[in-house]
């Protein structure tokens, strides 16, 4: 039942976060299309900016990305390689460490 409320409050904050941004946004003042072009050309940034090849760096940037996660990957299954071969030689049982090749215990009989 607890949980029913909660998602009621959620639905009632998430609303009531909507209506503020909708308030805010109906008094912001609009720009022109005039004016935001001669904001534009001011700005010394927004020219150098326009000349660094973004694309580029991108592709640069996604390629690196790439091999280091492929690297994590490697290493991650190298670590878990490990891991669960430690494992299996913690839980083998003791006739196997003792080389009867058996799991079980030698019966009566082949004593």
């Amino acid at each position: 039942m607890a949980t029913a409320f909660q998602f009621i409050f959620e639905i009632i904050a998430v609303l009531a976060l909507a209506a503020v941004i909708y308030i805010v946004s109906r008094g912001v003042p609009r720009v022109s299309d005039a004016e935001a072009s001669k904001l534009r050309e001011l700005h010394m940034l927004d020219r150098a900016m326009s000349r660094v090849p973004l694309q580029r760096f991108d592709a640069l940037l996604e390629r690196s990305i790439k091999k280091f996660l492929r690297k994590v990957k490697i290493n991650l299954m190298k670590v878990d390689h490990a891991v669960s071969t430690r494992l299996q030689k913690d839980d083998a049982p003791t006739s196997l460490k003792e080389g009867n090749g058996t799991s079980q215990p030698p019966s009566k009989k082949e004593e």
